[in-house]
């Protein structure tokens, strides 16, 4: 249920609703949800789901948590509106670490104080660029292919040992699945509705469905 504090009517609009999630995979409630239409739509999310009229466009929804007036969560997500329907948006809330990071405990390399550090830094960078590169050239990228019945098989059976629940980049792991790869099988498995995917940060939360 929402609490709406504006609301929009719009003529062949698409809906866009979802539910919000902390990092642990639980329902948020009372996240404040804005998105920028004309004019703007501003809702307070009960039991973690929030939902909006919108027409075709692109717009950008701002999610905002406090606790005791003090921000918690702090997150904006884009999307793109091409054809009225139902667009699902579920959000896992990243802590809000803009108030953690200030002048005091900035630790500022200056390359041209003569000082070792600044070697050590760059040896490093080197050493991951040149192995990156080692990894690329051993290992070429796959030749697109037809998903096959056991790569779809074995994705799931590493779902499962995980509990039902694990990451995009670890089922790519353990499977050695490029990326393209990975994520044809996975989109294969969210439309027979046998998984459901949550946005992280950059990356996704893979639900095996029960």
């Amino acid at each position: 249920m929402l609490i709406p504090f504006f609301s929009l009517y719009c003529v062949d609009a698409a809906t866009v609703h979802g539910t919000i999630y902390d990092s642990d995979i639980e329902v948020v409630n009372g996240v404040i949800v804005t998105i920028n239409t004309l004019p703007e739509q501003t809702s307070v999310a009960s039991q973690g789901d929030y939902s909006f009229e919108v027409n075709v466009g692109d717009y950008f929804i701002e999610f905002e948590y406090f606790e005791e007036n003090q921000l918690v969560y702090s997150q904006i997500e884009e999307i793109s509106i091409i054809e009225e329907g139902n667009y699902l948006i579920d959000i896992i809330l990243l802590p809000n670490l803009n108030d953690d990071i200030t002048e005091d405990n900035l630790d500022v390399i200056n390359p041209y104080n003569g000082s070792s550090t600044y070697w050590i830094v760059y040896i490093i960078l080197l050493l991951i660029v040149s192995y990156f590169v080692w990894r690329k050239i051993k290992n070429p990228p796959l030749k697109k292919t037809s998903l096959e019945e056991d790569d779809i098989k074995k994705v799931l059976e590493v779902i499962q040992k995980e509990g039902g629940r694990t990451t995009q980049k670890d089922i790519r792991k353990k499977l050695f699945l490029s990326e393209a790869k990975a994520s044809l099988i996975l989109t294969e498995l969210e439309h027979d509705k046998k998984i459901r995917r949550i946005k992280k940060g950059r990356g996704n939360i893979i639900i095996l469905n029960k």
